[in-house]
């Protein structure tokens, strides 16, 4: 499928932690992030998916062993997360688990972002980009931000000023396999 490139924005307010949890809540209610496989709808069919062997070719006989071997140690704390998906009530922990559920391969959102992941952009890029340190845009033009994505990795976050005045935080990143 590969990696797809996102944005989140969210009225500022709160540490960065806090900042990143609401745009997280934003997009699971609003459903827009990719869940092939049913995690959040029908998580008996995600858990499903997750413990079927693969299957092996006869001429891949030889290292049937080998190759069950590397699905379950790459389904093992996938299982473990969605289990937590299912018993915990908070949502914060729910998006948590659904982030380990999909590993590597993503939700394609920031649902896939710790904080760890993100960096500001610098005020001095944000100057050269945008003429002031706090600019004025709207949600879509973050996304002329995502060359600095590109380059850094992880997703970034900047405060700016939407088009009503409101201070708002927003993310860009690129996540998914």
């Amino acid at each position: 499928m590969g990696a797809s490139s996102w944005t989140a924005a969210v009225e500022d307010g709160g540490d960065l932690t806090s900042l990143l949890l609401r745009a997280k809540t934003g997009v699971f209610e609003r459903r827009a992030f990719q869940d092939p496989w049913g995690v959040v709808d029908n998580s008996k069919s995600a858990e499903a998916f997750l413990r079927q062997l693969p299957q092996v070719s006869t001429e891949m006989e030889p290292d049937r062993a080998d190759i069950i071997a590397d699905h379950l140690e790459w389904a093992r704390p996938r299982l473990i997360a969605l289990a937590s998906f299912r018993r915990t009530e908070d949502l914060a922990s729910r998006l948590e688990a659904l982030r380990q559920v999909y590993g590597f391969e993503g939700t394609h959102s920031i649902i896939d972002i710790g904080v760890e992941d993100l960096w500001e952009v610098p005020m001095g890029e944000r100057i050269r980009r945008f003429g002031e340190a706090v600019p004025e845009l709207t949600q879509p033009q973050l996304m002329d931000l995502l060359p600095l994505v590109e380059e850094q990795g992880g997703a970034l976050w900047l405060r700016y000023v939407d088009n009503r005045g409101k201070a708002m935080v927003g993310f860009v990143g690129i996540s998914g396999d």
